[in-house]
């Protein structure tokens, strides 16, 4: 089938991976690349076929559950473990309304705040729950 063809797939994955990140085409991505030197000892394609397949599948079935859990392990999960977690206001955007919106630090990040009660900037609030990409507070 020839290197051209093999180089061709091994982007055509990578690129799939970037805007489809679901680990599973950067799989075939490396089969693809690991088929290119079987091209040059055997000139079947259907042993280059077969050999694609079988590398794609062991990859997915056997690699892809440590990369996914390696990949995730790092990932901050917000749950009810961060619930009564203190932050401190660094903003007041919006106060006139019910639910005024700060600018509050946690973990190192700035995030929006939704909150009922009135803080002033330096003050700590405690965090009720996550709404989306929003920390909901209270005094």
């Amino acid at each position: 089938m020839g290197v051209m063809l093999w180089l061709s797939l091994t982007f055509i994955f990578v690129i799939l991976e970037i805007f489809i990140p679901s680990l599973i085409t950067i799989w075939f991505a490396l089969a693809a690349i690991l088929t290119i030197p079987i091209t040059f000892f055997f000139e079947n394609s259907k042993i280059e076929i077969l050999f694609f397949f079988v590398l794609s599948v062991c990859f997915i079935i056997f690699t892809r559950p440590y990369a996914k859990k390696f990949l995730l392990k790092n990932k901050e999960n917000f749950d009810s473990s961060m619930i009564g977690c203190k932050v401190q206001i660094l903003n007041i955007i919006r106060s006139e309304n019910d639910e005024k919106i700060y600018e509050v630090k946690f973990k190192g990040a700035i995030w929006t705040a939704l909150s009922n009660d009135l803080f002033s900037i330096g003050e700590n609030a405690i965090i009720t729950e996550f709404k989306g990409n929003k920390i909901i507070i209270k005094k």
